[in-house]
């Protein structure tokens, strides 16, 4: 789908997809760093936190990071919507026009997505693993499928916030869109 694309809308594309999901360090490293009193008052004032990394691992060139957001919902209902029909993950992500389950097989989904940024467009599929007993939801490329990134691997965790009343959502995106 990608076949002319320029390397800058092909950068556009890929930042667009890890838009919510920015860091400054490996992912499990910036989890376990603690949130600072900053990072506590912007969290508290309904914004979003983002830690931005660009780094090279083995053969890819990956962008992206870490974001993190509070959400007036408890994790319960946070978590429900993350098992909801995949139709509607489109509305979880930026600039997904279309999101469908191919499988589904006990706790892991799999999930094709196709993205479009003004003219350019790219699709790829996500195998997304479900672990409810911590709320976290890791996700990669899964490589039986046709896409258009070289790499994508990430997570999705939920904490509850103030009381249980609010979620605390860490999500974290790594991603190679390719020469």
């Amino acid at each position: 789908m990608l076949g002319t694309v320029m390397p800058t809308q092909r950068m556009a594309l890929a930042l667009a997809f890890v838009a919510a999901a920015i860091a400054a360090a490996p992912a499990l490293a910036q989890l376990d760093t603690p949130l600072s009193s900053r990072d506590r008052r912007q969290l508290a004032r309904g914004e979003t936190v983002m830690r931005q990394v660009q780094e090279r691992r083995g053969p890819f060139r990956l962008m992206g990071g870490t974001s993190f957001q509070v959400v007036d919902l408890p994790p319960e209902a946070v978590w429900a919507a993350l098992n909801d029909d995949a139709r509607r993950m489109r509305h979880m992500l930026p600039q997904v026009r279309q999101a469908r389950q191919l499988e589904q097989q006990g706790a892991v989904r799999v999930i094709r997505f196709d993205h479009r940024v003004g003219v350019v467009e790219a699709g790829y599929t996500l195998r997304f693993e479900y672990y409810p007993s911590q709320q976290t939801v890791v996700f990669r490329l899964d490589d039986r499928y046709e896409h258009d990134l070289r790499a994508a691997w990430g997570f999705m965790r939920l904490l509850p916030w103030d009381g249980g009343t609010k979620t605390h959502i860490s999500f974290c995106a790594r991603v190679d869109n390719g020469d």
